[in-house]
Protein backbone atom coordinates (compact mmCIF):
# COMPACT_ATOMS: atom_id res chain seq x y z
CA UNK A 1 0.00 0.00 0.00
CA UNK A 2 1.33 3.40 -0.63
CA UNK A 3 2.01 5.95 1.51
CA UNK A 4 0.79 8.75 -0.34
CA UNK A 5 -0.71 10.45 -4.00
CA UNK A 6 0.44 8.70 -7.06
CA UNK A 7 2.44 5.78 -5.06
CA UNK A 8 4.97 8.93 -2.90
CA UNK A 9 6.44 8.03 0.10
CA UNK A 10 5.55 10.10 2.78
CA UNK A 11 8.55 12.02 3.94
CA UNK A 12 9.92 11.46 7.55
CA UNK A 13 10.18 14.50 10.25
CA UNK A 14 14.21 14.28 9.73
CA UNK A 15 13.90 15.39 6.18
CA UNK A 16 10.87 17.90 7.07
CA UNK A 17 13.47 19.43 9.61
CA UNK A 18 15.83 19.17 6.63
CA UNK A 19 14.09 21.32 4.40
CA UNK A 20 13.21 24.03 6.98
CA UNK A 21 16.21 24.59 7.61
CA UNK A 22 17.01 24.68 4.13
CA UNK A 23 14.07 27.09 4.16
CA UNK A 24 15.71 29.20 6.67
CA UNK A 25 19.21 29.14 4.23
CA UNK A 26 17.27 30.74 1.33
CA UNK A 27 15.30 33.36 3.41
CA UNK A 28 18.66 34.52 4.93
CA UNK A 29 20.13 34.54 1.64
CA UNK A 30 17.83 36.40 0.16
CA UNK A 31 17.27 39.09 3.52
CA UNK A 32 21.01 39.58 2.69
CA UNK A 33 20.23 40.53 -0.68
CA UNK A 34 17.15 42.53 -0.95
CA UNK A 35 16.53 45.94 1.27
CA UNK A 36 17.11 46.86 3.93
CA UNK A 37 20.69 44.53 4.73
CA UNK A 38 21.47 45.10 0.63
CA UNK A 39 20.99 48.66 0.68
CA UNK A 40 22.43 48.91 4.54
CA UNK A 41 25.52 46.76 3.48
CA UNK A 42 26.63 49.77 1.04
CA UNK A 43 26.27 52.29 3.92
CA UNK A 44 28.14 50.72 6.98
CA UNK A 45 31.14 48.35 6.24
CA UNK A 46 30.15 45.82 9.29
CA UNK A 47 26.89 45.34 7.71
CA UNK A 48 28.60 44.26 4.20
CA UNK A 49 30.59 41.97 6.99
CA UNK A 50 27.47 40.44 7.85
CA UNK A 51 26.38 40.14 4.32
CA UNK A 52 29.83 38.45 3.56
CA UNK A 53 29.09 35.67 6.61
CA UNK A 54 25.79 34.60 5.63
CA UNK A 55 27.41 34.09 2.03
CA UNK A 56 30.63 32.29 2.83
CA UNK A 57 29.64 30.58 5.86
CA UNK A 58 26.12 30.25 7.47
CA UNK A 59 24.16 29.59 4.19
CA UNK A 60 26.48 27.07 2.69
CA UNK A 61 27.07 25.41 5.93
CA UNK A 62 23.12 25.25 6.26
CA UNK A 63 22.69 23.58 2.93
CA UNK A 64 25.23 20.90 3.06
CA UNK A 65 24.04 20.13 7.02
CA UNK A 66 20.46 20.27 6.68
CA UNK A 67 19.97 18.71 2.31
CA UNK A 68 18.69 15.69 2.52
CA UNK A 69 21.20 14.42 0.39
CA UNK A 70 20.84 10.55 1.02
CA UNK A 71 16.63 10.63 -0.04
CA UNK A 72 18.25 12.93 -3.02
CA UNK A 73 19.92 10.78 -4.57
CA UNK A 74 17.03 7.57 -5.19
CA UNK A 75 15.24 8.99 -8.02
CA UNK A 76 14.43 11.56 -10.34
CA UNK A 77 16.22 14.00 -12.59
CA UNK A 78 17.49 15.99 -9.69
CA UNK A 79 18.18 13.14 -7.94
CA UNK A 80 20.45 11.32 -10.59
CA UNK A 81 22.47 14.18 -10.73
CA UNK A 82 23.13 14.18 -6.98
CA UNK A 83 24.01 10.26 -6.90
CA UNK A 84 26.73 10.42 -9.83
CA UNK A 85 28.31 13.27 -7.83
CA UNK A 86 28.32 11.00 -4.81
CA UNK A 87 29.47 7.77 -7.32
CA UNK A 88 32.12 9.87 -8.62
CA UNK A 89 33.61 10.90 -5.00
CA UNK A 90 33.61 7.25 -4.32
CA UNK A 91 35.80 6.61 -7.28
CA UNK A 92 38.25 9.46 -6.65
CA UNK A 93 38.96 10.08 -2.65
CA UNK A 94 42.34 12.17 -2.39
CA UNK A 95 43.24 14.21 0.38
CA UNK A 96 44.02 16.85 -2.69
CA UNK A 97 40.21 17.45 -3.20
CA UNK A 98 40.23 19.12 0.26
CA UNK A 99 42.99 20.83 -0.20
CA UNK A 100 41.73 22.51 -3.74
CA UNK A 101 38.38 22.96 -2.13
CA UNK A 102 40.08 25.05 0.96
CA UNK A 103 41.85 26.90 -1.79
CA UNK A 104 39.11 28.23 -3.94
CA UNK A 105 36.90 29.36 -0.78
CA UNK A 106 40.03 31.14 0.57
CA UNK A 107 40.54 32.59 -2.96
CA UNK A 108 36.91 34.15 -2.82
CA UNK A 109 36.47 34.97 0.87
CA UNK A 110 39.66 36.66 0.75
CA UNK A 111 39.05 38.19 -2.69
CA UNK A 112 35.75 39.75 -2.44
CA UNK A 113 37.16 41.06 1.26
CA UNK A 114 40.18 43.12 -0.19
CA UNK A 115 40.07 47.00 -0.02
CA UNK A 116 39.18 47.30 -4.00
CA UNK A 117 36.75 44.61 -3.86
CA UNK A 118 34.77 45.72 -0.73
CA UNK A 119 35.14 49.41 -2.52
CA UNK A 120 33.37 48.01 -6.07
CA UNK A 121 30.25 46.51 -4.04
CA UNK A 122 29.45 49.74 -2.46
CA UNK A 123 29.68 51.82 -6.12
CA UNK A 124 28.54 48.69 -7.98
CA UNK A 125 25.50 47.57 -5.74
CA UNK A 126 24.60 44.49 -8.16
CA UNK A 127 28.22 43.25 -7.88
CA UNK A 128 26.77 41.38 -4.63
CA UNK A 129 24.72 39.05 -7.00
CA UNK A 130 28.42 37.82 -8.28
CA UNK A 131 29.44 37.68 -4.44
CA UNK A 132 26.96 35.36 -3.15
CA UNK A 133 27.56 33.08 -6.21
CA UNK A 134 31.18 32.68 -6.07
CA UNK A 135 30.95 32.50 -2.24
CA UNK A 136 27.57 30.19 -1.78
CA UNK A 137 29.28 27.92 -4.40
CA UNK A 138 33.07 28.32 -2.94
CA UNK A 139 31.23 27.91 0.13
CA UNK A 140 29.66 24.91 -1.01
CA UNK A 141 32.77 23.14 -2.21
CA UNK A 142 34.14 23.15 1.10
CA UNK A 143 31.87 22.14 3.43
CA UNK A 144 30.77 19.29 1.32
CA UNK A 145 34.57 17.91 1.92
CA UNK A 146 34.40 19.05 6.08
CA UNK A 147 30.88 17.19 6.41
CA UNK A 148 30.68 14.68 3.82
CA UNK A 149 26.75 14.00 4.04
CA UNK A 150 25.52 10.74 3.11
CA UNK A 151 25.75 9.36 0.36
CA UNK A 152 29.16 11.57 -0.42
CA UNK A 153 31.95 9.85 1.04
CA UNK A 154 34.30 11.65 3.16
CA UNK A 155 37.69 12.27 0.82
CA UNK A 156 39.97 13.39 3.81
CA UNK A 157 40.15 11.33 7.17
CA UNK A 158 38.47 13.42 9.96
CA UNK A 159 42.23 15.03 11.19
CA UNK A 160 42.48 16.52 7.44
CA UNK A 161 38.70 17.86 7.64
CA UNK A 162 39.50 19.74 11.33
CA UNK A 163 42.52 21.12 9.79
CA UNK A 164 41.00 22.35 6.80
CA UNK A 165 38.13 24.20 8.60
CA UNK A 166 40.86 25.30 11.12
CA UNK A 167 42.70 26.87 8.79
CA UNK A 168 39.73 28.35 6.96
CA UNK A 169 37.95 29.72 10.04
CA UNK A 170 41.88 31.45 11.19
CA UNK A 171 41.87 32.93 7.98
CA UNK A 172 38.60 34.86 8.23
CA UNK A 173 40.06 35.67 11.71
CA UNK A 174 43.18 37.06 10.68
CA UNK A 175 41.40 39.11 8.24
CA UNK A 176 39.01 40.67 11.54
CA UNK A 177 42.32 41.26 13.44
CA UNK A 178 43.93 43.20 10.22
CA UNK A 179 40.77 45.08 10.17
CA UNK A 180 39.81 45.93 13.79
CA UNK A 181 43.74 46.72 14.75
CA UNK A 182 43.72 49.38 11.94
CA UNK A 183 43.33 52.56 12.55
CA UNK A 184 43.53 53.61 8.55
CA UNK A 185 40.82 53.92 6.55
CA UNK A 186 40.79 50.62 4.57
CA UNK A 187 37.35 51.57 2.41
CA UNK A 188 37.34 54.64 1.16
CA UNK A 189 33.80 54.03 -0.55
CA UNK A 190 32.15 54.51 2.90
CA UNK A 191 31.91 57.93 3.67
CA UNK A 192 31.97 58.29 7.56
CA UNK A 193 31.05 62.55 8.48
CA UNK A 194 32.64 63.21 12.00
CA UNK A 195 29.42 63.63 14.68
CA UNK A 196 27.15 62.26 12.36
CA UNK A 197 26.75 58.19 12.39
CA UNK A 198 29.16 55.39 12.81
CA UNK A 199 33.03 56.62 13.09
CA UNK A 200 35.12 55.31 10.64
CA UNK A 201 36.72 53.19 13.74
CA UNK A 202 33.73 52.16 15.21
CA UNK A 203 32.55 50.70 11.75
CA UNK A 204 35.66 49.03 10.94
CA UNK A 205 35.88 47.70 14.45
CA UNK A 206 32.57 45.84 14.33
CA UNK A 207 33.04 45.04 11.04
CA UNK A 208 36.31 43.02 12.72
CA UNK A 209 33.32 42.02 15.37
CA UNK A 210 31.14 40.34 12.79
CA UNK A 211 33.70 38.75 10.61
CA UNK A 212 34.93 36.66 13.88
CA UNK A 213 31.74 35.89 14.94
CA UNK A 214 30.36 34.74 11.64
CA UNK A 215 32.92 32.39 11.07
CA UNK A 216 32.99 31.02 14.84
CA UNK A 217 29.59 30.36 14.83
CA UNK A 218 30.31 28.38 11.55
CA UNK A 219 33.24 27.06 11.97
CA UNK A 220 34.06 26.02 16.04
CA UNK A 221 30.82 23.59 16.11
CA UNK A 222 31.71 21.60 13.45
CA UNK A 223 35.54 21.14 14.63
CA UNK A 224 34.23 20.54 18.35
CA UNK A 225 31.76 17.75 16.92
CA UNK A 226 34.59 16.27 14.48
CA UNK A 227 37.02 16.22 17.66
CA UNK A 228 34.12 14.31 19.44
CA UNK A 229 33.64 12.31 16.84
CA UNK A 230 37.77 11.31 16.26
CA UNK A 231 38.43 10.94 19.94
CA UNK A 232 35.65 8.58 20.49
CA UNK A 233 36.14 6.19 18.06
CA UNK A 234 40.02 6.01 18.49
CA UNK A 235 40.27 5.25 14.85
CA UNK A 236 39.74 7.22 11.74
CA UNK A 237 36.23 5.44 10.84
CA UNK A 238 36.97 6.26 6.84
CA UNK A 239 40.34 4.58 7.16
CA UNK A 240 38.45 2.04 9.16
CA UNK A 241 36.25 1.43 6.42
CA UNK A 242 38.66 1.74 3.50
CA UNK A 243 41.03 -0.84 5.45
CA UNK A 244 37.64 -3.58 5.30
CA UNK A 245 37.06 -3.04 1.77
CA UNK A 246 40.91 -3.99 1.03
CA UNK A 247 40.93 -6.67 3.44
CA UNK A 248 37.88 -8.17 1.41
CA UNK A 249 39.45 -7.41 -1.99
CA UNK A 250 42.39 -9.74 -1.14
CA UNK A 251 40.35 -12.36 0.47
CA UNK A 252 38.70 -12.71 -2.52
CA UNK A 253 41.60 -13.06 -4.90
CA UNK A 254 43.29 -15.42 -2.65
CA UNK A 255 40.24 -18.08 -2.71
CA UNK A 256 41.18 -21.17 -5.44
CA UNK A 257 39.38 -20.43 -8.19
CA UNK A 258 37.11 -23.61 -9.15
CA UNK A 259 37.40 -25.08 -12.74
CA UNK A 260 34.72 -24.93 -14.82
CA UNK A 261 32.30 -27.75 -15.05
CA UNK A 262 30.89 -29.20 -18.24
CA UNK A 263 28.81 -32.40 -19.26
CA UNK A 264 30.84 -35.00 -20.91
CA UNK A 265 30.15 -35.78 -24.40
CA UNK A 266 29.31 -39.95 -24.28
Amino acid sequence: MSGGVGGRRPRSTEDRGRLSLLGVATVLLALALLPPVGSLARRYAFVGAVQFGVFATIVPALVVVAAPWRTAARGGQVHAVVARLAARRRRHRSVGFGVASLVAYLAAAVGWRVPPSVDALVRVPALSVLEAVTLVGAGLLLWLELVAPEPFAARCPIPGRMALGAVAMWVTWIMAYLLGMSHADWFPAYHHVAGAGLSLIADQQLTAGMLWLLAAVAFVPLLFASLVVWLRSGDDPDEELRRLVRVERRRRWAEPRRPATGRRLS
